[in-house]
Protein backbone atom coordinates (compact mmCIF):
# COMPACT_ATOMS: atom_id res chain seq x y z
CA UNK A 1 0.00 0.00 0.00
CA UNK A 2 1.16 3.75 -0.85
CA UNK A 3 2.05 5.74 2.16
CA UNK A 4 1.37 8.64 0.29
CA UNK A 5 -1.45 11.18 0.19
CA UNK A 6 -4.73 9.72 0.25
CA UNK A 7 -7.75 10.58 -1.84
CA UNK A 8 -11.41 8.70 -2.27
CA UNK A 9 -12.76 8.09 -5.38
CA UNK A 10 -16.74 8.17 -5.42
CA UNK A 11 -18.51 6.44 -8.13
CA UNK A 12 -21.97 6.00 -10.00
CA UNK A 13 -23.66 5.00 -13.28
CA UNK A 14 -25.82 6.51 -15.20
CA UNK A 15 -27.82 4.72 -18.46
CA UNK A 16 -30.77 6.79 -20.48
CA UNK A 17 -31.70 9.61 -19.19
CA UNK A 18 -34.05 12.52 -20.15
CA UNK A 19 -32.11 13.37 -23.24
CA UNK A 20 -32.72 10.28 -24.50
CA UNK A 21 -36.73 11.23 -23.99
CA UNK A 22 -35.95 14.59 -25.69
CA UNK A 23 -34.45 12.55 -28.59
CA UNK A 24 -36.95 10.57 -29.48
CA UNK A 25 -39.52 12.80 -28.44
CA UNK A 26 -38.16 14.86 -31.14
CA UNK A 27 -38.25 11.74 -34.12
CA UNK A 28 -33.94 11.18 -33.57
CA UNK A 29 -32.51 8.04 -33.19
CA UNK A 30 -31.66 6.67 -29.85
CA UNK A 31 -28.90 4.82 -28.81
CA UNK A 32 -28.23 2.57 -26.12
CA UNK A 33 -26.19 4.72 -23.09
CA UNK A 34 -23.95 3.80 -20.19
CA UNK A 35 -21.82 6.11 -18.69
CA UNK A 36 -19.86 6.15 -15.59
CA UNK A 37 -19.07 9.27 -13.26
CA UNK A 38 -16.47 9.70 -10.38
CA UNK A 39 -15.86 12.33 -8.07
CA UNK A 40 -12.32 12.33 -5.85
CA UNK A 41 -11.50 14.09 -3.24
CA UNK A 42 -8.57 14.63 -0.88
CA UNK A 43 -9.06 13.10 2.48
CA UNK A 44 -8.30 15.77 4.53
CA UNK A 45 -10.41 18.04 3.09
CA UNK A 46 -13.25 15.78 2.95
CA UNK A 47 -13.24 14.26 6.20
CA UNK A 48 -12.32 17.70 7.70
CA UNK A 49 -14.34 19.92 5.97
CA UNK A 50 -16.88 18.60 3.51
CA UNK A 51 -18.29 15.99 5.73
CA UNK A 52 -19.46 18.50 8.07
CA UNK A 53 -20.23 21.11 5.56
CA UNK A 54 -22.91 18.43 4.43
CA UNK A 55 -24.39 17.48 7.87
CA UNK A 56 -25.02 20.77 8.41
CA UNK A 57 -26.85 21.19 5.08
CA UNK A 58 -28.81 17.72 5.59
CA UNK A 59 -29.80 19.18 9.30
CA UNK A 60 -30.87 21.99 7.92
CA UNK A 61 -33.54 20.80 6.54
CA UNK A 62 -34.32 17.97 8.78
CA UNK A 63 -33.97 15.09 6.28
CA UNK A 64 -33.62 11.46 8.17
CA UNK A 65 -29.77 10.75 8.96
CA UNK A 66 -30.09 7.18 8.33
CA UNK A 67 -31.78 7.71 4.92
CA UNK A 68 -29.65 8.47 1.65
CA UNK A 69 -30.57 11.36 -0.23
CA UNK A 70 -31.71 10.45 -3.84
CA UNK A 71 -31.51 13.44 -5.93
CA UNK A 72 -33.56 12.29 -8.83
CA UNK A 73 -36.59 12.96 -5.92
CA UNK A 74 -35.44 16.65 -5.45
CA UNK A 75 -35.38 17.27 -9.40
CA UNK A 76 -39.04 16.17 -9.65
CA UNK A 77 -39.89 18.79 -7.09
CA UNK A 78 -39.05 21.63 -9.54
CA UNK A 79 -42.62 20.67 -11.55
CA UNK A 80 -45.84 21.67 -9.37
CA UNK A 81 -47.24 18.37 -10.82
CA UNK A 82 -44.62 16.46 -8.76
CA UNK A 83 -45.21 18.87 -5.78
CA UNK A 84 -47.11 16.33 -3.98
CA UNK A 85 -47.40 13.46 -1.42
CA UNK A 86 -46.00 10.76 -3.54
CA UNK A 87 -42.42 12.41 -3.27
CA UNK A 88 -40.40 11.23 -0.69
CA UNK A 89 -38.92 14.58 -0.36
CA UNK A 90 -41.97 16.72 -0.59
CA UNK A 91 -42.69 17.28 3.07
CA UNK A 92 -39.40 18.50 3.61
CA UNK A 93 -39.64 21.57 1.86
CA UNK A 94 -43.71 22.63 3.34
CA UNK A 95 -44.49 25.61 5.34
CA UNK A 96 -47.63 25.69 7.02
CA UNK A 97 -48.30 22.68 5.18
CA UNK A 98 -48.05 24.54 2.30
CA UNK A 99 -45.75 23.59 -0.33
CA UNK A 100 -42.42 26.39 -0.71
CA UNK A 101 -40.31 26.64 -3.67
CA UNK A 102 -38.48 29.18 -2.31
CA UNK A 103 -37.05 26.45 0.22
CA UNK A 104 -36.51 24.36 -2.80
CA UNK A 105 -34.38 27.10 -4.37
CA UNK A 106 -32.77 27.94 -1.14
CA UNK A 107 -32.16 23.95 -0.97
CA UNK A 108 -30.40 24.04 -4.72
CA UNK A 109 -28.12 27.21 -3.52
CA UNK A 110 -27.03 25.72 -0.51
CA UNK A 111 -25.85 22.81 -2.24
CA UNK A 112 -24.40 25.06 -5.23
CA UNK A 113 -21.99 26.35 -2.69
CA UNK A 114 -21.00 23.38 -0.51
CA UNK A 115 -19.87 21.97 -4.07
CA UNK A 116 -18.63 25.84 -5.71
CA UNK A 117 -15.92 26.04 -2.11
CA UNK A 118 -15.09 22.19 -1.75
CA UNK A 119 -11.98 20.75 -3.20
CA UNK A 120 -12.77 17.53 -6.03
CA UNK A 121 -11.78 16.66 -9.35
CA UNK A 122 -14.31 14.54 -11.51
CA UNK A 123 -13.71 12.03 -14.30
CA UNK A 124 -16.64 11.15 -16.80
CA UNK A 125 -16.55 8.22 -18.86
CA UNK A 126 -19.53 7.72 -21.26
CA UNK A 127 -20.30 4.63 -24.19
CA UNK A 128 -23.28 4.71 -26.66
CA UNK A 129 -23.89 2.13 -28.96
CA UNK A 130 -26.86 0.57 -31.38
CA UNK A 131 -29.10 -2.14 -30.73
CA UNK A 132 -28.28 -4.55 -33.40
CA UNK A 133 -28.91 -8.58 -34.31
CA UNK A 134 -26.99 -11.56 -33.66
CA UNK A 135 -26.74 -15.11 -33.72
CA UNK A 136 -27.55 -16.91 -30.45
CA UNK A 137 -25.96 -20.55 -29.69
CA UNK A 138 -27.84 -23.31 -31.15
CA UNK A 139 -27.23 -27.19 -31.09
CA UNK A 140 -28.03 -26.81 -34.68
CA UNK A 141 -25.41 -25.05 -36.24
CA UNK A 142 -27.02 -25.32 -39.77
CA UNK A 143 -30.38 -23.51 -38.38
CA UNK A 144 -29.52 -19.75 -37.44
CA UNK A 145 -31.18 -18.60 -34.59
CA UNK A 146 -30.96 -14.49 -34.48
CA UNK A 147 -31.81 -12.79 -31.21
CA UNK A 148 -33.91 -9.53 -31.47
CA UNK A 149 -32.81 -6.63 -31.74
CA UNK A 150 -34.70 -5.30 -28.87
CA UNK A 151 -32.29 -6.56 -27.00
CA UNK A 152 -30.00 -3.76 -24.77
CA UNK A 153 -26.68 -6.24 -24.97
CA UNK A 154 -25.48 -7.33 -28.05
CA UNK A 155 -23.75 -11.37 -27.95
CA UNK A 156 -23.12 -11.36 -24.20
CA UNK A 157 -22.04 -15.18 -24.85
CA UNK A 158 -18.97 -13.39 -27.01
CA UNK A 159 -18.43 -10.27 -25.59
CA UNK A 160 -17.83 -8.18 -22.39
CA UNK A 161 -20.62 -6.58 -21.32
CA UNK A 162 -20.09 -2.66 -21.45
CA UNK A 163 -20.35 -1.86 -18.16
CA UNK A 164 -16.63 -3.85 -18.03
CA UNK A 165 -15.31 -1.65 -20.96
CA UNK A 166 -16.46 1.27 -19.58
CA UNK A 167 -15.01 0.52 -16.47
CA UNK A 168 -11.92 -0.33 -17.37
CA UNK A 169 -11.43 2.88 -19.77
CA UNK A 170 -12.78 4.78 -16.81
CA UNK A 171 -10.05 3.38 -14.46
CA UNK A 172 -7.34 4.18 -17.18
CA UNK A 173 -8.70 7.86 -17.60
CA UNK A 174 -8.58 8.34 -13.30
CA UNK A 175 -5.21 6.91 -13.30
CA UNK A 176 -3.92 9.19 -15.84
CA UNK A 177 -5.39 12.13 -14.01
CA UNK A 178 -3.86 11.29 -10.39
CA UNK A 179 -0.46 10.92 -12.33
CA UNK A 180 -0.42 14.43 -13.32
CA UNK A 181 1.20 17.08 -11.65
CA UNK A 182 0.34 20.59 -11.94
CA UNK A 183 3.31 22.88 -12.84
CA UNK A 184 3.07 26.65 -12.57
CA UNK A 185 6.26 29.14 -13.46
CA UNK A 186 8.60 27.01 -14.96
CA UNK A 187 10.73 28.23 -16.84
CA UNK A 188 11.04 25.72 -19.73
CA UNK A 189 7.41 24.08 -19.85
CA UNK A 190 4.43 26.67 -20.27
CA UNK A 191 1.73 26.16 -17.19
CA UNK A 192 -0.44 23.12 -16.89
CA UNK A 193 -0.87 19.50 -15.54
CA UNK A 194 1.92 16.65 -16.31
CA UNK A 195 2.09 12.77 -15.78
CA UNK A 196 5.09 12.70 -12.82
CA UNK A 197 7.00 9.71 -12.61
CA UNK A 198 6.89 10.28 -8.81
CA UNK A 199 3.22 10.69 -8.67
CA UNK A 200 2.95 6.28 -7.42
CA UNK A 201 4.68 7.02 -4.86
CA UNK A 202 2.69 10.10 -3.34
CA UNK A 203 -0.76 9.37 -3.81
CA UNK A 204 -3.34 6.51 -3.66
CA UNK A 205 -7.27 6.17 -3.45
CA UNK A 206 -10.17 4.39 -2.39
CA UNK A 207 -12.94 3.48 -4.68
CA UNK A 208 -16.72 3.71 -3.02
CA UNK A 209 -19.24 2.68 -5.92
CA UNK A 210 -23.17 3.62 -5.46
CA UNK A 211 -24.53 -0.19 -5.42
CA UNK A 212 -27.51 1.05 -4.82
CA UNK A 213 -29.63 1.76 -8.31
CA UNK A 214 -32.63 0.02 -9.02
CA UNK A 215 -31.34 -1.48 -11.97
CA UNK A 216 -27.55 -2.01 -10.91
CA UNK A 217 -26.83 -4.78 -12.20
CA UNK A 218 -22.97 -4.72 -12.93
CA UNK A 219 -21.52 -5.05 -9.64
CA UNK A 220 -19.47 -8.54 -11.29
CA UNK A 221 -18.47 -6.73 -14.16
CA UNK A 222 -17.37 -3.60 -12.61
CA UNK A 223 -15.49 -5.56 -10.10
CA UNK A 224 -13.74 -7.58 -12.99
CA UNK A 225 -12.35 -4.74 -14.63
CA UNK A 226 -11.30 -3.41 -11.61
CA UNK A 227 -9.36 -6.60 -10.69
CA UNK A 228 -7.90 -7.36 -14.29
CA UNK A 229 -6.23 -3.31 -14.15
CA UNK A 230 -4.80 -3.78 -11.04
CA UNK A 231 -3.53 -7.16 -12.54
CA UNK A 232 -2.34 -6.41 -15.68
CA UNK A 233 -2.61 -2.79 -15.61
CA UNK A 234 -4.61 -0.67 -17.97
CA UNK A 235 -4.58 0.78 -21.28
CA UNK A 236 -2.03 3.08 -20.75
CA UNK A 237 -0.77 2.43 -17.03
CA UNK A 238 1.81 0.12 -16.14
CA UNK A 239 0.15 -2.83 -13.39
CA UNK A 240 2.80 -2.20 -10.95
CA UNK A 241 1.67 1.93 -10.84
CA UNK A 242 -2.16 0.83 -10.72
CA UNK A 243 -1.90 -1.87 -8.20
CA UNK A 244 -0.11 1.31 -6.32
CA UNK A 245 -2.58 3.67 -6.78
CA UNK A 246 -5.56 1.63 -6.81
CA UNK A 247 -5.95 0.77 -2.94
CA UNK A 248 -9.05 -1.09 -2.93
CA UNK A 249 -12.95 -0.64 -4.64
CA UNK A 250 -15.86 -1.14 -2.26
CA UNK A 251 -19.75 -1.29 -3.58
CA UNK A 252 -21.55 0.60 -0.95
CA UNK A 253 -25.26 0.11 -0.18
CA UNK A 254 -27.90 2.69 0.81
CA UNK A 255 -28.27 1.09 4.36
CA UNK A 256 -24.36 2.64 4.67
CA UNK A 257 -25.15 5.95 3.24
CA UNK A 258 -26.53 9.16 6.00
CA UNK A 259 -25.27 11.31 8.16
CA UNK A 260 -25.81 9.08 11.40
CA UNK A 261 -23.30 6.67 9.63
CA UNK A 262 -19.26 6.82 10.21
CA UNK A 263 -18.20 7.22 7.14
CA UNK A 264 -21.50 8.81 6.05
CA UNK A 265 -20.88 8.23 2.21
CA UNK A 266 -21.57 12.11 1.78
CA UNK A 267 -19.59 11.91 -1.97
CA UNK A 268 -21.74 9.19 -3.08
CA UNK A 269 -24.99 11.48 -2.33
CA UNK A 270 -22.91 14.17 -4.79
CA UNK A 271 -22.41 11.91 -7.42
CA UNK A 272 -25.78 10.60 -7.66
CA UNK A 273 -26.55 14.38 -7.67
CA UNK A 274 -23.92 14.84 -10.47
CA UNK A 275 -23.84 11.80 -12.53
CA UNK A 276 -27.21 12.11 -14.66
CA UNK A 277 -26.67 16.19 -15.44
CA UNK A 278 -22.95 15.17 -16.61
CA UNK A 279 -24.10 12.80 -19.00
CA UNK A 280 -26.76 14.84 -20.49
CA UNK A 281 -24.39 17.30 -21.24
CA UNK A 282 -21.70 15.27 -22.35
CA UNK A 283 -23.94 13.29 -24.56
CA UNK A 284 -25.70 16.74 -26.04
CA UNK A 285 -22.19 17.43 -26.92
CA UNK A 286 -21.89 14.50 -29.04
CA UNK A 287 -25.23 14.01 -30.43
CA UNK A 288 -25.26 17.60 -31.75
CA UNK A 289 -22.86 16.90 -34.01
CA UNK A 290 -25.26 14.31 -35.53
CA UNK A 291 -28.57 16.22 -34.77
CA UNK A 292 -27.55 19.97 -34.75
CA UNK A 293 -31.15 20.71 -34.22
CA UNK A 294 -31.63 19.14 -31.59
CA UNK A 295 -33.92 21.75 -28.86
CA UNK A 296 -31.83 21.38 -26.05
CA UNK A 297 -28.82 23.71 -25.23
CA UNK A 298 -25.91 23.35 -23.52
CA UNK A 299 -26.71 23.84 -19.57
CA UNK A 300 -29.72 22.54 -19.57
CA UNK A 301 -28.91 19.49 -17.87
CA UNK A 302 -26.29 20.36 -15.14
CA UNK A 303 -28.56 24.26 -13.76
CA UNK A 304 -31.62 23.70 -11.92
CA UNK A 305 -34.39 25.59 -13.98
CA UNK A 306 -37.61 26.71 -11.87
CA UNK A 307 -40.87 26.95 -13.04
CA UNK A 308 -40.55 31.23 -12.65
CA UNK A 309 -37.19 30.84 -14.79
CA UNK A 310 -34.99 31.30 -11.97
CA UNK A 311 -32.02 29.26 -12.33
CA UNK A 312 -29.16 27.92 -10.02
CA UNK A 313 -26.51 27.17 -12.05
CA UNK A 314 -24.06 24.20 -11.49
CA UNK A 315 -22.31 24.14 -15.17
CA UNK A 316 -19.41 26.16 -14.54
CA UNK A 317 -18.72 24.96 -10.92
CA UNK A 318 -18.58 21.11 -13.05
CA UNK A 319 -17.46 21.84 -16.09
CA UNK A 320 -14.28 23.29 -14.22
CA UNK A 321 -13.40 20.11 -12.21
CA UNK A 322 -13.74 17.68 -15.18
CA UNK A 323 -10.13 16.54 -15.64
CA UNK A 324 -10.66 13.69 -18.19
CA UNK A 325 -13.71 12.79 -19.51
CA UNK A 326 -14.29 10.57 -22.64
CA UNK A 327 -17.56 9.63 -25.41
CA UNK A 328 -16.61 6.20 -26.82
CA UNK A 329 -19.38 5.05 -29.86
CA UNK A 330 -19.58 1.28 -29.67
CA UNK A 331 -19.25 -0.15 -33.31
CA UNK A 332 -20.47 -3.63 -33.17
Amino acid sequence: MSTGELFYTYIDECKQNYLTQVMDGEGKDIFQEYSITSLTFPQNSYQEKLESEWKKFRNKYKFESSKALHFVDFKKLLLSEGQNESNPMYSYFLEDEVFSVQKLKEFFTDLQKILDDNTFFIVHTDYYWEKGWYLTKRNNIKNNQFKSKTSRNIAPGILNAVPYVAMKRHLDSLLLTLLKKDVIGHTNVPDGRYLDEEMPKKIYTKLRFDADGKEFDARTDLKKAYNHTVAIGSDNVRQDVAVEVLDEIRFIRKEEVGSKHTPSHCGLEIVDFLCSMIAGETRLEEYKKIHSDLSVDEGEFLNIKFEDGEIVKFYDIVMERIHYKTMNFLKY
